[in-house]
This record gives structure tokens, sequence and C-alpha cells, in this order.
């Protein structure tokens, strides 16, 4: 099973940040580092709703690797 490592950026920037670890990681692994809702390019998140907590962006994160088949 190849190993999926996933960087997450932090408020205000996006995967950008992480160029330089994703070109070294992608050598041996699976390399995610999704913008988060209202980030680089998804950056049609209307924040403000009261919903934006680490639980929802936990949610968020979980929901994105079980679309891309990501168990583990």
């Amino acid at each position: 099973m190849e190993k999926v490592i996933i960087l997450i950026h932090g408020f205000g920037e996006d995967h950008r940040i992480f160029e330089k670890q994703i070109a070294a990681l992608s050598k041996e692994h699976k390399v995610l580092a999704p913008d988060l809702p209202g980030s680089g390019t998804l950056n049609n998140h209307d924040w403000g709703t009261g919903n934006e907590t680490i639980d929802w962006l936990a949610w968020w994160v979980n929901e994105l690797l079980e679309r891309k088949g990501i168990e583990k």
C-alpha cells in the first residue's frame, strides 16, 4: 500500500507554502496538499457563517480523503 502524506496549511495560506516539501516527499510517497475552503483555489467559501470550526475543517479533510479513496 502506498503511503499517503497530507499537508495542511494554516489560516491565510494555501498549498503553495509546501512546494519544496511536495517536491521532495512525492519522490517516495503520494502527497496531498489541499487548499482548505476559503483559501487558494477554493476561495469560494463565504466565511463568517459561524460553522467554521476545527471540527468542521477536520470533517472537510476527512470527506476529501474519502472521495479520493484514502482510508489510512
